[in-house]
This record gives structure tokens, C-alpha cells and sequence, in this order.
């Protein structure tokens, strides 16, 4: 039987050292507290485990991200006017 995805994602910030993970999994319970609604798309590439806050399932529509590698943790947010899309972030260090 396939893991549930919280099981994955479970798995995924188990990859981080424990003091990594634990400040990912404070960043995850905070934003899921802000966007209790979105959706939370997961994915790690070579670069970035990356997780992201959406009213879709577009990773292109998410409004917050965080994305982490073994240095800290990025908070990126979209700010959208009128047909254009800027991003901008802040970085926190481990």
C-alpha cells in the first residue's frame, strides 16, 4: 500500500538534520495556520524542498512558498497587481 502524502512529507523533512527539521515542521504548523485552507504542494529538486501555499493545484499559483535547503530556510510570496506577478522573499539562516 502507497505512504500517505503526510507520511512523504514526513519522510522528506526526516532527510534534514534534527534541528532543520524542526524548524521546518514550526514554519509548516505556522503557515498552516495562516492559510488553513490551501492547498500545499511538496516537492524536492535538486536545489529546494520546497513547500507551497495555493488556491489550485498549480505550483505557478502559489502565493507563499517555503523553500529550504541544508543553509535555511526562504520565505516567497507573490504580490499580484493588476497582470503582472512579482515575487519577493526573505531568508532565514539555520
Amino acid at each position: 500500500m502507497p505512504e500517505t502524502p503526510e507520511k512523504q512529507l514526513k519522510g522528506l523533512i526526516a532527510k534534514f538534520d534534527p534541528s532543520m527539521g524542526a524548524q521546518i515542521r514550526e514554519c509548516r504548523s505556522a503557515m498552516r495556520l495562516r492559510f488553513p485552507t490551501a492547498n500545499e504542494l511538496v516537492y524536492d529538486n535538486y536545489n529546494f524542498f520546497v513547500i507551497g501555499y495555493c488556491t489550485t493545484e498549480r505550483p505557478s499559483d502559489c502565493v507563499v512558498s517555503l523553500a529550504t535547503n541544508s543553509k535555511g530556510i526562504g520565505l516567497s510570496f507573490s504580490l499580484i497587481r493588476t497582470g503582472s506577478c512579482k515575487a519577493a522573499g526573505i531568508r532565514t539562516d539555520s
